[in-house]
């Protein structure tokens, strides 16, 4: 099995679970919170780690909006 395969058997895996768990588990509100920042903490960091670097030039205005957008949108 080639390593294109065996992902996307990874990837349907976790979808599969994924609905398993969310129709048989009852999720709670704090649960739901708590991926819902999960999800935010890891764009915001991911953002910081590629749009911020000193060896790229990139504009910090552009970003504050982007980020300011974000939290708009999140809000």
């Amino acid at each position: 099995m080639g390593t294109t395969k065996k992902g996307l058997w990874i990837i349907t895996g976790a979808i599969t679970a994924g609905r398993l768990i969310g129709v048989l588990a009852e999720i709670t509100d704090a649960r739901i919170m708590i991926l819902i920042f999960f999800i935010a903490g890891s764009t915001v960091m991911y953002v910081l780690k590629e749009k911020l670097p000193q060896a790229r030039k990139n504009n910090f205005r552009a970003f504050a909006v982007e980020l300011s957008l974000y939290t708009a949108l999140l809000l």
